[in-house]
């Protein structure tokens, strides 16, 4: 993997697969839908991609396309979905839960979290 040290992580600089188009790592989408049909056809193959270039992926899903239907558009894009998940290669959370643990909106600390996660193996 090339990359260079990017405040805490190494980011790769060459585009990759994203499910979307080519995209150098670390790049920001945006992204606006009219229904939850059409935000499941657009991050289904970008969290499909994360997975098969053996990326850890997390979805914080909310209405009009929740946890539920993440866990179902994925499940049946994706062979082998349940044993990625159950290695934690992928997580999904309802906004409710997922802000409600955290007591507060607070980036730093759950970055850091997912990086003493990444670090445990976990």
């Amino acid at each position: 993997m090339s990359g260079e040290a990017f405040g805490k992580c190494a980011c790769r600089i060459t585009p990759r697969s994203t499910g979307i188009d080519e995209l150098p790592w670390g790049s920001h989408l945006c992204q606006f839908f009219a229904n939850g049909d059409e935000l499941r056809d657009a991050i289904v193959p970008y969290f499909k991609a994360g997975l098969e270039n053996d990326e850890r992926c997390l979805l914080v899903a909310m209405a009009p396309f929740g946890a539920d239907d993440a866990h179902s558009a994925l499940r049946a894009a994706v062979g082998d979905f349940d044993r990625r998940e159950l290695e934690k290669q992928i997580e999904i959370h309802d906004v409710r839960t997922w802000y409600a643990a955290a007591g507060a909106i607070d980036s730093e600390r759950m970055a850091d979290g997912l990086l003493a996660q990444r670090r445990a193996g976990a």
